[in-house]
């Protein structure tokens, strides 16, 4: 078999069109159009390009090796075990998960805002001559924390619902159909702006939320005022994580399709082995916070718990990944 017939062989065991190989190796389809009809030579250098992508020796394409030719064989059974997912569910896919991730980042931030009335107005029931008792500023605190927190969490059940039967994309071995990767790829090129853009939006709120509680602090200022300041600190976090969910559930989506970032097959691998200890630890997280937050009675404190287990998980997880990656 020619360079130009191993070319193309290899290209279509991979499910890549001429356009995808051309753009990972940063030349024209007609370039690689010539190359398989044996009309031109593909340069050194991109030969050396050519093997690193197709996974083969440089040996192989120029001289035709049997043991990589029996290797490269064994590929297509490989892909063959994949989940094969269409254009036509890709596009679903990606449809459902715009539709969705306002819900879901709505939901989040719900949570996340269900202290602010009791934080407000246990502060407001301590001052001097306060029209709200401290019991009637914990009960009505309380109702609205439990009110918001139930709307959120019932939110996120029925939404995660509707995506569950792509869960695949999460942890399995996927297969793109050619047309539906090129058209993932250029969708994902036009949301990278917005996506670049939410992040520093959300990234800025959370870092000037902080400034008027630390002022206040400073300042002396009476519970009330500084009350005010963490409720606003709060609410610029929400604003900073629905920022965060939204455009990322999306971003999120494109990856799956394509197996980037926390989606390559290896990264898959991993998620399929620490998904209990996520589950475990955040179960763990909750019990520890719902447990602190009842014994000492101090809600407007204890959510404190929560960017500490965040920052925490992320450490751990970590260490956890490096571990199960070493071992294999």
């Amino acid at each position: 078999m020619s360079l130009g017939g191993r070319i193309a062989e290899l290209r279509r065991q991979k499910g890549w069109s001429q356009e995808n190989l051309a753009e990972q190796l940063g030349v024209t389809r007609q370039s690689v159009s010539k190359w398989e009809s044996d009309a031109s030579v593909p340069d050194l250098d991109k030969i050396v390009s050519l093997s690193d992508l197709f996974g083969v020796s440089t040996d192989y394409l120029i001289k035709n090796d049997e043991p990589e030719a029996a290797a490269t064989a064994a590929e297509p059974q490989a892909e063959q075990s994949a989940h094969y997912v269409s254009a036509s569910q890709a596009q679903e896919f990606i449809a459902m998960t715009e539709n969705s991730a306002p819900k879901i980042a709505l939901a989040v931030m719900l949570c996340i805002l269900s202290p602010v009335c009791l934080i407000f107005l246990a502060a407001l029931s301590e001052m001097p001559q306060s029209p709200v008792s401290e019991g009637a500023a914990t009960g009505i605190g309380m109702a609205a924390l439990l009110i918001l927190v139930a709307v959120g969490v019932a939110a996120l059940i029925i939404t995660s619902g509707k995506l569950s039967k792509y869960e695949f994309l999460d942890k399995e071995l996927i297969r793109l159909d050619a047309a539906a990767e090129r058209s993932v790829r250029n969708m994902k090129a036009d949301f990278q702006g917005s996506y670049y853009r939410s992040v520093a939006i959300g990234v800025t709120l959370c870092i000037l939320g902080v400034l008027p509680l630390i002022v206040l602090s400073c300042m002396g200022a009476r519970d009330i005022v500084v009350a005010s300041g963490v409720d606003l600190l709060l609410i610029c976090v929400a604003i900073a994580v629905y920022l965060f969910v939204r455009f990322g559930c999306i971003w999120s989506a494109y990856n799956k399709l394509l197996q980037l970032d926390d989606y390559t097959p290896e990264n898959k691998a991993v998620e399929r082995r620490t998904s209990v200890f996520s589950g475990a630890y955040w179960c763990l997280m909750t019990a520890i916070y719902l447990a602190a937050s009842f014994v000492t009675g101090r809600w407007d404190r204890t959510w404190i718990i929560w960017p500490v287990a965040g920052v925490l998980f992320a450490a751990v997880r970590g260490i956890v990944d490096s571990v199960i990656k070493s071992k294999k």
